[in-house]
């Protein structure tokens, strides 16, 4: 598969940190910076406090707020991996970053009988109530799967998702009243333009090498480099084992003091 058009889909990040930009959202005074930080390495945490592991995951794409740890956007490409090792890459992004990562886009291009096609899946923070005995409510986070395969090229897609400024902003800063109301919808065929150049580099190099469309019922076998238990993807930093849920969080694990609180007139 193309290693150009891999590259070339990595800007549909671009794309979305802008449309966040283009809304100069401010808080405590100061106009917000989100910063586009690309295939950034970062440090997940696994377990609880007295059985931490830690793991370093590199995304294709990532935006983050000014003075976050982590960041809030994750885009991920999707070439080779099977559809388990992809959902396995979004657990350890949700779980490693104690949801503070709170969306991850997945871009899946194929090519079959009738050529390239694109579909795009879409993760988002969620806290889900569950009943416990007594009056009070406890809760799980889960990355909830808003968007699915849903196809971006050839097709031109009409869904669409929204990001908060609460959403963007650290930890810390999500019950501010100051937030109330202020979002961004990010349309699909936002991407529609990369989208097309990556497909084009794809079929350019399809025609150098002379390669066959490939039989679209038939799952290739996902690749040891790009599985997420590949040692080229994460490096454990120790070999403890994990103890932690992997099912869902609960609301006091959603943080655990690594992520700085954005102070208002402070940068």
């Amino acid at each position: 598969m193309s290693s150009r058009a891999h590259e070339a889909l990595k800007a549909c990040s671009h794309d979305i940190r802008a449309a966040l930009q283009a809304k100069n959202w401010t808080y405590g005074g100061k106009e917000l910076d989100i910063i586009e930080t690309g295939n950034t390495t970062c440090k997940l945490k696994f377990g609880d406090k007295a059985r931490k592991r830690a793991r370093q995951l590199q995304p294709d794409g990532s935006i983050l707020c000014f003075g976050s740890r982590l960041p809030f956007f994750v885009l991920e490409i999707c070439v080779t991996q099977s559809k388990k090792s992809i959902k396995q890459k979004v657990h350890y992004w949700s779980e490693g970053s104690r949801f503070q990562v709170r969306f991850i886009m997945v871009l899946r291009l194929e090519l079959g009988p009738l050529g390239y096609k694109v579909s795009a899946d879409v993760y988002k923070r969620e806290k889900e109530s569950r009943p416990v005995l007594g009056d009070s409510l406890n809760y799980r986070i889960v990355p909830k799967h808003i968007i699915k395969e849903v196809e971006v090229y050839p097709a031109e897609p009409r869904e669409s998702f929204t990001i908060s400024l609460a959403e963007v902003l650290p930890q810390g800063s999500l019950q501010d009243p100051e937030l109330t109301g202020q979002s961004v919808t990010i349309s699909l065929d936002l991407l529609q333009k990369v989208i097309k150049s990556a497909v084009r580099l794809a079929e350019e190099d399809q025609d150098l090498r002379g390669t066959p469309p490939s039989d679209p019922h038939q799952e290739s076998a996902p690749s040891p480099t790009s599985t997420v238990s590949s040692d080229q993807s994460y490096r454990e930093e120790s070999e403890t084992e994990d103890s932690t849920d992997p099912d869902y969080l609960s609301e006091s694990d959603s943080t655990d003091g690594d992520e700085p609180h954005v102070r208002k007139g402070s940068r």
